[in-house]
């Protein structure tokens, strides 16, 4: 069975229809795909259906049609979990089944038009203020590209000196409800597989744009890049974002067997499994007649 992580940026306008109308509903059912629905994206969809409420209803169904998708949990609980210690079983990084129905029948609520005025403003708002943080934090990484221009050869290099700064400066500042402090960290790093790979995601947020210094710097480019911490539980991430999350998978994954596919590939990977299942499934030759002969 193959793990996938969808990016928004591949149900953009055709695209949906795209990947509708491919085989992946089919390979979700017979058990070839799973789906994880990470947090960014599960937020980038009911944003998404602040203005485009017609839309949201289609995909809506689309998406809640891939049978036994997983539904990650938020950045903050993962972190919770393993910086405390309580990272036990395999499974949990996944929302609790009743967490998941309280999300769906909120959803329905929300695209039924049904949430009230008051919720409504205070998402505006928080869309409003989340954009003015990644602005802050594109400047910042024009800042260090201009401060560290050459100064790293290495991402290891970069990692090491600016980590612990990261979490004394940012993190905890970031997320004040967590034992997010420097000792803490470092008790837990061992067994924190995903803070890890999270702090690693961050920080290449800042290096990227030093080690290329012609590297297109977007807002939202710490947003796109907080998905990739999730392909621990993944096999691939599907995003037409080609260019600053391409990158920072080409350098935390590089060398590792995840695989990350633009939905024009996606689709060709669809539609190559979705052939080979059905030739696993025709019976051969050589067994009908062995039949016969019994």
């Amino acid at each position: 069975m193959v793990r996938i992580l969808l990016d928004r940026s591949v149900f953009h306008r055709s695209k949906f229809d795209q990947l509708r109308t491919s085989p992946l509903s089919s390979l979700v059912q017979k058990g070839k795909v799973k789906v994880l629905f990470g947090p960014q994206f599960l937020e980038e969809t009911w944003m998404y259906g602040l203005q485009h409420g017609t839309r949201l209803t289609a995909q809506w169904r689309f998406l809640t049609s891939l049978k036994g998708a997983k539904w990650l949990r938020p950045v903050s609980e993962i972190l919770a979990l393993e910086l405390n210690g309580r990272a036990a079983g395999r499974k949990y990084h996944l929302q609790a089944k009743s967490t998941v129905t309280h999300l769906l029948s909120t959803s329905a609520d929300f695209i039924g038009g049904r949430v009230p005025a008051a919720l409504l403003t205070q998402l505006k708002q928080e869309i409003s203020e989340n954009k003015r943080i990644r602005a802050v934090i594109r400047q910042d990484r024009l800042r260090m590209r201009r401060k560290y221009r050459g100064a790293f050869k290495d991402f290891s290099s970069f990692f090491d000196q600016h980590v612990e700064p990261f979490i004394e400066q940012r993190l905890v500042r970031e997320y004040p409800d967590l034992p997010t402090s420097l000792a803490t960290w470092q008790q837990a790093r061992s067994q924190g597989k995903f803070t890890e790979q999270f702090l690693r995601t961050r920080l290449s947020v800042f290096y990227l744009p030093i080690a290329c210094q012609s590297l297109r710097l977007g807002d939202n480019d710490q947003a796109d890049a907080d998905q990739l911490p999730f392909l621990l539980w993944a096999d691939i991430m599907v995003s037409d974002d080609t260019k600053f999350m391409r990158e920072a998978f080409n350098l935390l994954f590089g060398q590792s067997d995840k695989r990350f596919m633009p939905l024009t590939q996606f689709l060709a990977f669809l539609e190559s499994s979705a052939a080979a299942a059905t030739a696993a499934n025709k019976p051969q030759h050589g067994a009908r007649t062995l039949h016969r002969q019994i």
